[in-house]
């Protein structure tokens, strides 16, 4: 039960992380906040950020010394087109792993709805399945259903090569379905609080859909306009080449990278435990009979209360439309459908 936990379990965070951390926890809470991931949630597991990716099949290619200078989607060009019938089993190679990292985890247990990564690995799905089975979609290899969660792979999937978008003729292949998943993306940032992880705000493509954005954003009347987003960089030196100056952007190291990789996974875990306690599920152990032993006082009070009132509630209470309300809260607090239901 999250809200056991002790204060030392983030003692390596500054205050003002923990502050942020439990800032973002209480959007998550209110389902207010929006994930982004980039290439960097998935270096923990061994996979490449997009420059080590053109550099691995420029190799593959038959290239040991490719200029990875400028745009990568420029860069991209003649890797590809030198690689010819071999660029998907290369793709394949290099990206397809079937696990996950401690950053994945975090992030699927947070219980967002909205989600967009520019990675084209299954790790996010994968780390999905955990907390929510199959109740998920990922577009725009499935549509979107309903009130399940969905993660949008905005440059393609590796679960089908011909999607996948590395290159500057692949931006400009399908303008009009390009047009329509960057608008998922410019929603976003209007409608929501879009958190970035891993992902560098330097790519040009992506800074031009925010700045149409941040023009829209400009004309609202709000005196008090909260940010369109967050995002965390390891160190100071990633925050000053990030180009999106509109985001509220986190450092967690002042100059060394491996520190603050361990100190991101720990802010993700504050904030992940601060959504968790704030959520309006953040009480449904208090009827579920595998955790009755390890109840406060205070809750072991309350769950007593509420089985008695359940207990004494006979079949011509129950037929109220009433109850039907109270048995939908007797079930959000973990009661079985077999006992006090």
């Amino acid at each position: 039960m999250q809200e056991r936990r002790a204060l030392t379990d983030w003692a390596e965070l500054p205050t003002n992380l923990i502050d942020h951390a439990d800032r973002l926890g209480k959007l998550a809470a209110r389902d207010e906040l929006s994930l982004f991931l980039g290439a960097g949630v998935s270096k923990p597991v061994g996979l490449p950020d997009w420059r080590e990716l053109l550099a691995s099949l420029a190799e593959a290619a038959g290239d040991h010394a490719p200029r990875l200078e400028g745009d990568p989607y420029k860069v991209a060009e003649p890797i590809v087109r030198a690689l010819g019938d071999k660029y998907h089993d290369a793709l394949r190679r290099h990206l397809v792993r079937r696990t996950y990292g401690i950053g994945h985890a975090l992030l699927a247990s947070l219980g967002t709805s909205r989600m967009v990564t520019t990675n084209f690995d299954r790790c996010m799905e994968i780390a999905l399945e955990e907390p929510t089975g199959s109740d998920f979609r990922v577009l725009t290899r499935q549509l979107a259903r309903g009130g399940w969660p969905w993660l949008l792979k905005l440059n393609g999937d590796v679960a089908d090569p011909a999607t996948i978008v590395l290159t500057e003729s692949d931006l400009v292949r399908y303008p009009d379905e390009r047009q329509a998943l960057e608008g998922v993306v410019q929603s976003l940032l209007l409608t929501s609080h879009l958190f970035f992880i891993g992902f560098s705000l330097t790519d040009e493509n992506f800074l031009e859909l925010a700045a149409a954005v941040s023009s829209v954003r400009s004309r609202a009347r709000d005196s008090d306009l909260p940010g369109p987003g967050t995002a965390l960089a390891l160190t100071d030196d990633e925050c000053r080449r990030a180009k999106y100056k509109d985001l509220e952007m986190l450092s967690m190291d002042s100059q060394n990278p491996t520190k603050g990789a361990r100190r991101l996974e720990i802010f993700l875990d504050r904030l992940v435990w601060t959504a968790a306690t704030q959520s309006k599920l953040a009480s449904e152990y208090l009827l579920d009979e595998r955790y009755r032993s390890g109840l406060s006082k205070h809750d072991a009070a309350l769950r007593k209360l509420l089985v008695k009132m359940a207990g004494e509630a006979d079949e011509k209470i129950r037929s109220s439309n009433g109850w039907r309300r109270v048995s939908e809260l007797l079930r959000d607090l973990g009661a079985d459908e077999s006992g006090l239901i």
